[in-house]
């Protein structure tokens, strides 16, 4: 969604077509593969290996590609080819008027502010509500709801992931909800998981809160979709629930996020809006 985001806002200012490459999607066995034209109503096209070959030449094999994404090969770089050069956001992106093939995370709204409104009308959620969820939706709607995310799953069991990422820790959610139950009147509070199990088992909720774990395999964008209806987010290191609170309309909606994302020491202060708080 970031990705489709910088690319959408970069195309959009430069008056130029926009298109997907998607085949590094093949064989992905990790989550649902590439979702984004399934759920959401945003325009997809895909590039072929042509298109792409127009922007590229002689740089569009993918072999080649990697071995151009080292620094060191830099210089041979054509300018239609842009790597992003660190994590936090980068105002050169801005300066490459014309066609180019984006290779990146590009994870800060700072890439597509220019056309917020856009992107949200883009990431609308296109299928009907189960009847479970159509319930769920309207208790979310009638009260001062809180959503907590909570991802455990690849952030657990894959080495790679847990190697990156971590996982939040349960004082940091404990914590949050404590912010919550000071500044808002009769919060009421919706857990999302992918080991709600556990969630229930560990994590103490004051009130009676609602723990959701039934939106999985095909239907886990769901729980993005009842994430952006809630009053108030409590989000997990992960983009999934950092674009739950995001597609969040009220204008006076409270966001935590954790101060530290990744495991390592990477600096991340373009990934968290300004008006959201860290602790």
């Amino acid at each position: 969604m970031f990705q489709y985001a910088a690319g959408r806002a970069l195309a959009v200012n430069s008056a130029t077509d926009f298109k997907l490459d998607i085949s590094e999607f093949e064989g992905y066995g990790l989550h649902q593969g590439f979702e984004l034209g399934n759920v959401f109503s945003c325009p997809i096209s895909i590039a072929d290996q042509k298109s792409i070959k127009s922007i590229l030449g002689w740089q569009e094999p993918k072999f080649i590609r990697r071995t151009l994404s080292r620094k060191s090969f830099s210089i041979f770089r054509k300018r239609s080819l842009i790597f992003e050069p660190n994590f936090n956001y980068w105002n050169g992106l801005e300066q490459n008027a014309g066609n180019a093939y984006l290779t990146g995370y590009w994870q800060s709204q700072r890439y597509f502010e220019t056309i917020e409104n856009l992107v949200r009308q883009d990431f609308t959620f296109k299928l009907p509500l189960s009847n479970e969820n159509k319930i769920l939706a309207s208790r979310i709607q009638e009260v001062n709801s809180v959503s907590i995310h909570i991802r455990r799953g690849d952030y657990i069991h894959n080495p790679s992931a847990n190697a990156v990422h971590g996982i939040c820790t349960l004082d940091y959610y404990s914590k949050a909800i404590s912010i919550f139950l000071k500044e808002v009147d009769a919060p009421q509070f919706f857990i999302f998981s992918d080991d709600i199990d556990w969630v229930r088992l560990n994590l103490e909720v004051p009130g009676s809160p609602t723990f959701i774990g039934h939106n999985v395999g095909k239907n886990s964008f769901v729980d993005m979709q009842l994430m952006s209806l809630c009053k108030h987010n409590i989000i997990a290191n992960s983009s999934f629930s950092w674009w739950g609170a995001w597609l969040n309309p009220n204008p006076h909606k409270v966001v935590i996020a954790p101060s530290q994302w990744f495991k390592s020491l990477i600096n991340t202060e373009d990934l968290i809006p300004l008006a959201w708080r860290r602790i």
